[in-house]
């Protein structure tokens, strides 16, 4: 959005950085501005059909995944043995390196 806006000479001026799809998704339904929320939220929100969804065909949003625990892992070791080999899983299926 920022790199758009520049390319335009527009100005993003961020006025609230709120905790929950719901609430980002009613401000918006309000006017209030927009946002970047999964289409998988977009979809199971009562606010959906007041909203428009802008697809950018220019636009893509990578995401590096991280797991950061204490040494040892303790009681969570085997949640984030599974957590690891489902992130290495999607690697191998999308061939991230």
């Amino acid at each position: 959005m920022q790199r758009t806006l520049d390319h335009q000479r527009g100005h993003l001026n961020l006025c609230a950085e709120v905790q929950g799809y719901d609430l980002q998704l009613s401000l918006i339904a309000r006017g209030v501005g927009l946002g970047l929320v999964p289409k998988a939220r977009w979809k199971a929100s009562p606010f959906r059909k007041d909203l428009k969804i802008l697809e950018p065909h220019d636009f893509r949003l990578f995401v590096t995944p991280a797991i950061a625990t204490l040494t040892g892992h303790g009681r969570f070791g085997p949640v984030i043995d599974l957590l690891a080999s489902g992130i290495e899983n999607v690697d191998k299926k999308h061939n991230i390196k």
